[in-house]
């Protein structure tokens, strides 16, 4: 049986002289190790860190993995940053032609570039991206924040009224100038705002969509995309999904729930 995630000592890697260059996959662990640490980890799950981003960033953590990647916290240069690392042909089919790949990897870098030029107090700034060709991963940086929604709710009990409608204020604004951009989020959810400086910042694009001009949505067949707790219940129900601005402003109605009712609960 494996060792359980409470009796190991520490997520990160002891002061070895070695640089870190393997993560833990397994279960809630997320720990990041040396090739010292890696001889005594509890955990079978390890995972090698790419060698570039090895050479480049020094990793701090190793804080979430999403749909769509990886997260780490990462320094560079003095200044910390979030980077997504995308193994970005892995579930795509391997025979695929080459023209179809680049054009493939063309949609992400465009997307991506297409985020960097999103700017607003609570949205995560996109810095950068770039792809690794030798190992199929693209990446993406990001500005690092300190915890999420989800965080908040579960530690801080005593969070006031006040506190709750100033956040929720902030989210509403933030999807306010994604959707005058014409994007729909399709995600909103307590793990998907961050918290830094007090200051919430929706983050994670990998599922929005643009607003088509002619209909003002955005269909998606045979797809179930968003979280479950948080989707509209039209979208249960049809095989042809429609995000449209009204699906982010139900996740918004299911966010405030969720932060008033953990407040009742503790009172």
């Amino acid at each position: 049986m494996e060792k359980d995630i409470e009796s190991f000592p520490s997520k990160k890697c002891p002061p070895h002289l070695q640089r870190i260059s393997h993560y833990c996959a397994f279960s809630n662990c997320k720990a990041i190790f040396c090739s010292d640490c890696l001889k005594n980890h509890p955990h079978n799950k390890r995972e090698e860190l790419s060698e570039f981003l090895c050479s480049k960033f020094e990793f701090i953590d190793y804080l979430v993995k999403g749909g769509f990647g990886r997260v780490f916290s990462v320094k560079e240069n003095s200044e910390k940053y979030a980077i997504k690392v995308i193994a970005i042909f892995q579930d795509v089919d391997e025979n695929l032609s080459a023209h179809t790949r680049q054009k493939y990897l063309d949609e992400v870098k465009k997307e991506a570039e297409f985020f960097q030029t999103v700017r607003h107090e609570n949205i995560i700034n996109y810095y950068d991206n770039f792809y690794i060709e030798n190992e199929d991963r693209f990446v993406i940086k990001m500005e690092l924040a300190e915890y999420d929604l989800k965080c908040y709710v579960e530690r801080n009990i005593n969070h006031s009224r006040e506190e709750i409608r100033a956040l929720f204020l902030q989210i509403c604004n933030g999807v306010c100038y994604l959707h005058k951009k014409g994007l729909i989020h399709c995600d909103l959810k307590l793990s998907n705002i961050l918290i830094k400086e007090g200051k919430a910042k929706i983050c994670d694009f990998g599922g929005s969509k643009k607003i088509t001009e002619n209909s003002g949505k955005s269909k998606t067949l045979n797809l179930f995309m968003g979280t479950e707790d948080y989707l509209a219940p039209e979208n249960f129900f049809v095989e042809e999904k429609k995000f449209i601005k009204e699906t982010d402003i139900w996740a918004l109605g299911i966010i405030l729930y969720k932060l008033l009712i953990t407040k009742l609960i503790h009172f």
